[in-house]
């Protein structure tokens, strides 16, 4: 059997919040945005794919290995953009700053030892948390409405500590995709 799996960061319950605050002001710009639901909020570190259930262990044993390898840090959303691609969905997502130099390393560590199961992993890593999706494929349109969140007020959001990582399983349905948690790796 294959699961559908990622690894990110949790977010806590008062980022959370904030972050809600953020959604509830893009709202009123009406614009073409799916909001993500605050239970599905997160920093994905790496995306795994569909994996066969007999690879878990071993990637359980790689995120156990490395998370003990980095202490907890602190991040902060620190700015509000949107992401246009051509051929996939675009997103309005909150970029980090903090100790990001300490989530790059943290991320390549994971990529380097997935790779070796083997897991192909992106060459590059673009650490953010996406708050909402543009309906709409259409390249002018989207550009317009990014031009829109210009006109928003956003002030950076308070730092939260990074203290372990997270294994999700995603389903996708037709209705959007929904996440379980499937294990929590405590960093030393």
């Amino acid at each position: 059997m294959k699961h559908r799996l990622f690894i990110a960061l949790h977010l806590p319950d008062n980022l959370n919040q904030d972050i809600e605050v953020i959604q509830k002001q893009l709202e009123k710009l009406k614009l073409p945005l799916q909001l993500e639901s605050l239970d599905k909020l997160h920093l994905t570190l790496n995306f795994l794919g569909r994996v066969e259930t007999e690879q878990i262990p071993g990637i359980n044993k790689i995120i156990s290995t490395v998370s003990q390898q980095y202490s907890p840090f602190t991040l902060a959303p620190a700015y509000l953009d949107s992401m246009y691609k051509k051929h996939a969905d675009s997103f309005v997502y909150l970029g980090v700053s903090g100790q990001t130099q300490t989530l790059k390393e943290l991320q390549k560590s994971l990529a380097d030892s997935l790779s070796q199961i083997p897991i192909p992993q992106p060459e590059k890593f673009f650490p953010h948390i996406t708050i909402a999706r543009y309906k709409k494929a259409d390249p002018t349109f989207i550009k317009s409405a990014m031009d829109q969140l210009d006109n928003l007020e956003f002030n950076p959001l308070p730092e939260f500590t990074v203290s372990d990582l997270t294994l999700y399983e995603s389903y996708l349905s037709q209705k959007g995709s929904y996440f379980r948690r499937i294990g929590n790796f405590k960093l030393l």
